[in-house]
């Protein structure tokens, strides 16, 4: 667990998880979904948690990055992983969640929503387990 000013940032991944993926293409996805969660806490009162975890499961691996910010605006919900639509920032392009899709889809796998409501959000990550 790392703790950064009023942000708390908690990994929950076995030591021995290995995935069968380009390790530069997973971290580039991965520190987009903790960037976001990370510019939404700086946004909003009070203590801010972003939860990262993976696992495996029967034909696939998963990774979740939770946070426990405001949630997403409707409109930025619609056009999420729509390239230069669906940034919720100022001066941001709207290109990371269009480019980590693209990523992810490459090795077969989504990345999804799962969930964004007042609570916060859970990005979703499912890769199949093939050895390409």
């Amino acid at each position: 667990m790392a703790s950064e000013g009023k942000i708390t940032f908690t990994c929950i991944v076995a030591e021995d998880l290995q995935l069968w993926v380009d390790p530069e293409q997973l971290y580039r996805v991965i520190l987009n979904l903790c960037r976001n969660a990370r510019q939404a806490l700086e946004a909003t009162p009070g203590q801010g948690q972003i939860d990262l975890s993976a696992a495996e499961a029967q034909g696939h691996w998963w990774i979740k990055v939770q946070d426990n910010g405001p949630g997403l605006p409707e409109r930025a919900k619609n056009n999420l992983f729509t390239a230069f639509q669906g940034g919720t920032t100022k001066g941001g392009s709207g290109l990371g969640l269009a480019i980590s899709t693209e990523l992810i889809c490459g090795h077969g796998g989504h990345l999804s929503l799962e969930k964004s409501d007042v609570q916060g959000n859970i990005f979703s990550i499912e890769l199949p387990k093939t050895n390409n």
